[in-house]
């Protein structure tokens, strides 16, 4: 789902399976974004999501933790009419809900190429 207001969009989506088959359902994630922050960017896109996988709760499954969450915020560059890049930072809370892991800031860059 989106919708636009000017220059500000949200986005949301929803997913489920059976557990048994699945270890992680529900999964859903939501955000906002909005297109043109900074003159004379008018294509580049700043971004807020948010994104949480629940974990199964079936016996034996194995999980410690609920659910791992993911805070996103991003901001893609239109380079040129082919190619777009993202700097992408996500926080991530209980990875792999086994209480292994501690939660992780994860830095990235992506791009996107037409052709």
């Amino acid at each position: 789902m989106l919708f636009i207001y000017e220059s500000l969009g949200a986005f949301a989506r929803y997913s489920f399976a059976d557990q048994k088959i699945d270890p992680i359902s529900p999964f859903w994630s939501c955000g906002l974004q909005y297109q043109g922050l900074f003159e004379g960017r008018d294509s580049d896109v700043l971004g807020l999501g948010f994104v949480q996988g629940v974990f199964s709760d079936e016996t034996g499954s194995g999980f410690a933790e609920y659910a791992e969450t993911v805070y996103e915020l991003y901001y893609e560059i239109k380079m040129t009419q082919s190619l777009n890049i993202t700097l992408d930072m996500q926080y991530v809370t209980d990875p792999g809900g086994t209480n292994l892991y501690d939660d992780a800031l994860v830095l990235g860059t992506r791009f996107h190429m037409t052709f």
